[in-house]
């Protein structure tokens, strides 16, 4: 198994189906009920909002070093934490 990203809320939907009586025993049903609040309590691997702040920091502070300094390797720099950002946003989704 790798590290990816997986939405918390998209599983705990998935594990909806066995909320129904129909689909197991009352041991497999407390099993479930136990992994979803194993999964509701499980830091965040991954805190977007932090990620985006210190990019934004970052741009911020290159595109003031380029504005100082002329520098164009800063003016890169800045447009690189620009378009991270981007991408944090979307979640790497298109």
């Amino acid at each position: 198994m790798s590290d990816d990203l997986i939405s918390r809320k998209a599983l705990l939907k998935k594990l909806e189906v066995f909320n129904d009586r129909d689909h197991g025993n009352e041991h497999f049903l407390l099993g479930i009920e136990s992994a979803k609040e194993i999964i509701k309590n499980e830091p965040a691997a991954f805190d977007k909002k932090k990620v985006i702040e210190k990019l934004k920091y970052l741009e911020v502070n290159a595109f003031g070093y380029y504005n100082q300094y002329d520098d164009e390797q800063a003016f890169g720099e800045s447009a690189a934490y620009r378009a991270a950002i981007e991408i944090v946003e979307k979640g790497g989704i298109e």
